[in-house]
């Protein structure tokens, strides 16, 4: 599997990228990007424009056969706290790894998965103390 790091943020924060992926067992690639601004148009055009300001957004690409992800690319804003931008990390990745849908991106699926991606986050002590 193909990983390729944002060095924005240290070599801290891309080997808990590193580990994150690993342990999630991830089938396909994951790209992880940082940008000065994410203009959510630029990226996808499938997504609406919000008015809200986005700080992290995670893009995928489908089999058209099956509809199962072949690679995803996170993208995380610069220039925020490290800790603020690892846990958008761990908010993004609970997206790729969710089962299923839900009616809100963010409901109970998207929490268990979210559930999942924390608990390595923390229960593994890859975080530098």
């Amino acid at each position: 599997m193909e990983i390729v790091l944002a060095s924005y943020y240290g070599r801290d924060f891309d080997n808990i990228f590193k580990l994150l992926v690993k342990k999630l067992k991830c089938k396909f690639p994951i790209k992880l990007r940082t940008l000065n601004q994410i203009e959510i148009d630029k990226i996808n055009k499938n997504i609406l424009q919000c008015d809200e300001s986005v700080y992290a957004i995670c893009v995928t690409e489908h089999n058209i056969k099956n509809n199962k992800i072949t690679k995803a690319i996170i993208y995380i804003v610069r220039k925020l706290p490290k800790l603020f931008a690892e846990h958008l990390l761990l908010h993004e990745l609970a997206h790729l790894i969710q089962k299923g849908g839900d009616k809100s991106p963010h409901g109970y699926r998207w929490g268990e998965a979210y559930a999942k991606v924390y608990n390595i986050y923390i229960g593994k002590d890859i975080r530098k103390k």
